[in-house]
């Protein structure tokens, strides 16, 4: 028991070096390269002394916590504080006294190797520092050390053998002590980090949202505002307004009715599935400044879902406002002007089918608009009067860019039939991609056609059955007109032999 005692008393400082070393870790972790300079003085100069003060064994054999000091080191700080601190106690073994070289090397190596070993499997996630993996560890590093030390020098020594089966016990339960020292510093620091993280994170998010951000705590009070809270009520000092009560600071009406609106916060601390308590349109007023918004109000609950306060959440539709009622009015100017049109004009979609139509086309035809939405021109074609008529090749052409003009028949609500010239332009109606048609109805040019060649034929006949000699020139003298009493006096029988050169 006293030798038990001895290796206790020696191992004291190696498991005090364990609450050293994280203090170290916890003040200087942002500064990687001073906290292992740290490290590796502190492990070293440990190392030292254990060296220079060690368990003395029968027959010169003395044990000391070197081992455990470069397996730790190494485990939590890596391959460099390890290495160095595996030097240093090398060193300090052999300038203490005469040692097996082979002996001190593999007291040293070993433990840093499988330190090593452990911290990569670490890196890599494939090992999980805990008490047990701890043990497991020292455990590990006690075993192979003993035997390694066994192979190269191999004592039957009953002292030997006492020291062994007590530090194949000690070792570990000092391992694992010093391991869950540091290992809870290292936890706490990362889980520091963490919520420090966690926390720029959400002030970064919080307060970049345009949307105005009120956090409210169960009894209705104020606990803090984004950014956007601020630009949109033009407020320059948030912290005034924190533990103020809600509904004094802010007054909501509905858009619609104008009525008052009360939030109540004890109300709403009822348990419910649903944490978005309140999703809706109203007037907002603050600071002298009230805004057209929606408002959103949901619960902040811990994972018991128990309400730890609420978020109350501001849009300001201002703008949506402002150009809904400039799409009314541009839909108002344009509809006004589409219909005062005396043509009839359709937008049509690349079948041809009819989108929209203006009053021209209702009146021409005599359907009402709903009746021409979804149909194509053929229902409003007359019968056996527009059979050579490429409609689908003249919508295609038209599609794409090239303006077309052609004759058609149509036939009205009333069986009317009557000619109009349509014209079909490339265009765009919100936002996609039409054809534009525009449709004049020409049954007035075509009985004026009609009667101009009737009313020429009749003169003709008056100029050719009068026996006066009639004839008409023009300016330069050329012949234009000619009866046949004309004719006859020149002794010409063909009017088509008039030479106008030589009469």
């Amino acid at each position: 028991m006293d030798l038990a005692k001895s290796l206790i008393l020696n191992l004291s400082l190696v498991i005090t070096l364990s609450f050293i070393s994280s203090l170290i870790y916890e003040n200087f972790y942002k500064n990687k390269k001073l906290s292992d300079f740290l490290q590796l003085i502190i492990f070293s100069c440990l190392a030292v002394y254990t060296i220079h003060n060690p368990v003395v064994v029968a027959n010169d054999f003395n044990f000391d916590g070197r081992t455990v000091l470069i397996s730790i080191s190494t485990l939590f700080f890596g391959w460099f504080v390890g290495i160095v601190t595996a030097l240093v106690s090398l060193i300090a073994r052999f300038t203490y006294s005469t040692v097996n070289p082979y002996s001190a090397t593999a007291a040293v190596l070993v433990p840093y190797l499988i330190g090593l070993l452990f911290h990569i499997l670490v890196k890599k996630k494939l090992y999980k520092v805990g008490f047990i993996n701890l043990l497991l560890f020292g455990l590990l590093n006690s075993i192979v050390l003993f035997l390694v030390l066994y192979i190269i020098r191999p004592i039957n020594n009953y002292e030997y053998l006492k020291i062994q089966r007590i530090a194949l016990i000690i070792f570990p339960i000092i391992t694992t002590l010093i391991g869950l020292v540091i290992n809870s510093s290292i936890s706490k620091t990362k889980l520091l980090l963490k919520v420090q993280e966690s926390e720029s994170l959400w002030k970064a998010t919080f307060h970049s949202i345009k949307d105005g951000i009120v956090i409210i705590d169960l009894n209705g009070k104020i606990v803090n505002v984004n950014n956007g809270f601020k630009d949109l009520f033009r407020i320059l000092d948030s912290k005034a307004l924190n533990g103020k009560s809600f509904n004094d600071l802010l007054q909501l009406k509905d858009f619609e009715t104008q009525e008052r609106l009360l939030l109540n916060f004890n109300k709403f601390s009822e348990p419910t599935k649903n944490h978005n308590i309140i999703d809706r349109r109203v007037n907002i007023s603050f600071n002298q400044k009230s805004l057209p918004a929606i408002i959103y109000l949901m619960k902040i609950t811990d994972k018991t879902e128990k309400i730890l306060g609420y978020v109350f959440v501001i849009r300001d539709i201002s703008k949506e406002i402002e150009d809904q009622e400039k799409l009314v009015s541009s839909e108002q100017t344009f509809r006004g002007v589409f219909n005062s049109i005396q043509e009839a004009i359709y937008i049509q979609d690349i079948d041809g089918s009819f989108i929209d139509v203006n009053d021209g086309a209702v009146k021409m035809y005599g359907y009402e608009k709903q009746e021409f939405i979804g149909r194509t021109p053929a229902f409003l074609s007359a019968e056996n009067k527009n059979d050579n008529l490429d409609l689908v090749s003249l919508l295609y052409k038209a599609y794409n860019g090239e303006p077309q003009i052609f004759e058609f028949w149509g036939k009205n609500k009333y069986g009317k039939i009557f000619p109009k010239i349509v014209r079909l332009y490339p265009g765009e109606y919100y936002g996609k991609k039409v054809i534009v048609a525009a449709a004049i109805d020409i049954t007035n040019i075509k009985i004026a056609e009609e009667k101009i060649l009737e009313q020429e034929r009749l003169l003709r006949i008056l100029l050719n059955v009068t026996p006066d000699i009639i004839y008409v020139k023009d300016g330069n003298g050329n012949w234009l007109e000619i009866n046949k009493g004309m004719l006859e006096l020149l002794g010409i029988s063909d009017e088509g032999a008039i030479d106008n050169e030589n009469l």
